[in-house]
């Protein structure tokens, strides 16, 4: 759990929690900052509760700076963080978001600093986020994957009752290459119907989760989760839930 409120210090350069939230305005945030789009953005947040207990949630917040030149100007030099009892935590910015939306009642939201042609930071409330929250957890355990800093037991067991999409029908309870010309070796999944769409996929359209894909199958050899994306993961069929 975060601090119950910032320091004298701290509150000197970070801005407090908003007194109301404009969820307009949040929804024009979150447009802007794009998680999905960004996903693989090593971006910085400060921290505090010193080295034993370090949390990102001060006050409240999530201060998290998309460029170097944001935090400089707000904080100054990295290394003077410890005059105002904060450090800094460099981390995927879809890490980041998560971690404040798993803290719950701990954290109201995020201050952006760094969006393109915007005046100062802006807030972006975890009530905006939340809806995506299943989205973007999938996304990062996709990532982790792909980078292989987790075991393939972990993921497939994160995986495995996550609805996702696929176009192109069944046939008698087996995936249907007949609406696909190109039909590949390992059939597609979309975490969306909007990376469905992007995909050029049209037609029928439904959801399955990955524990009943297998037997479903049929000539195809397994299935890639978010093709061409750069998280995209193949599963062979031996290898599915």
């Amino acid at each position: 759990m975060g601090d119950s409120q910032a320091t004298p210090a701290r509150a000197s350069i970070l801005p407090p929690a908003p007194s109301t939230i404009d969820t307009d305005r949040g929804r024009t945030v979150r447009i802007q900052l794009d998680p999905v789009g960004k996903w693989d953005s090593v971006v910085a947040c400060v921290a505090g509760g010193g080295p034993d207990k370090p949390t990102q949630i001060i006050g409240h917040c999530s201060y998290i700076f998309l460029t170097p030149e944001s935090l400089t100007a707000t904080l100054g030099r990295p290394d003077m963080l410890g005059r105002f009892g904060l450090s800094m935590r460099r981390a995927r910015l879809l890490t980041l978001l998560i971690d404040g939306l798993e803290a719950q009642s701990a954290c109201s939201g995020f201050w952006i600093f760094g969006l393109p042609n915007a005046q100062g930071p802006q807030f972006l409330p975890c009530s905006d986020l939340m809806p995506m929250a299943d989205l973007l957890e999938t996304i990062l355990t996709l990532a982790r994957a792909m980078s292989g800093t987790a075991e393939s037991g972990q993921i497939l067991s994160a995986l495995s009752d996550r609805r996702f999409y696929h176009g192109g029908g069944w046939e008698g309870g087996v995936a249907s290459t007949s609406n696909n010309a190109d039909q590949k070796e390992y059939f597609p999944l979309y975490l969306s119907p909007v990376s469905l769409v992007k995909s050029g996929v049209i037609g029928q359209v439904a959801t399955v989760r990955l524990s009943e894909v297998g037997p479903m199958l049929g000539e195809y050899s397994g299935v890639i989760i978010e093709p061409d994306a750069g998280y995209a993961l193949v599963i062979p069929k031996d290898q599915l839930p």
